[in-house]
């Protein structure tokens, strides 16, 4: 891991990047492995910004699993998940009752 790509990360940051380092991308579909890339870039994985002095780290004893810019682009990201899965639950109510309501069966 090159540190230099993390520059802009505080020093007390940086060394997570190198242990325990970033989770393996093996297991992941490509749209995770997407989003992923830019933490492995020293990007936010919500907005593409450098990595700096905000940096918010989502670390277990795996290693780190996602970097944001700050606090904000992390509660997005929660939020864009939460939104797409209810989009997704939303989606299936409507294919599940195949456009008969209860006004419907009047």
């Amino acid at each position: 891991m090159d540190l230099n790509t993390f520059a802009e990360v505080p020093v007390e940051l940086q060394t997570l990047f190198l242990d325990p380092g970033i989770i393996a991308t093996d297991d992941l579909d490509a749209d995770a492995n997407e989003i992923t890339a830019h933490m492995r870039a020293g990007t936010c994985m919500t907005c593409q910004a450098t990595l700096g002095s905000s940096t918010v780290l989502i670390v277990n004893k795996k290693g780190i699993g996602a970097a944001y810019c700050g606090g904000a682009c992390l509660q997005d990201m929660a939020v864009l998940g939460w939104l797409q899965e209810e989009t997704s639950d939303i989606v299936d109510r409507v294919q599940f009752r195949g456009g008969h309501t209860d006004d419907a069966e009047k």
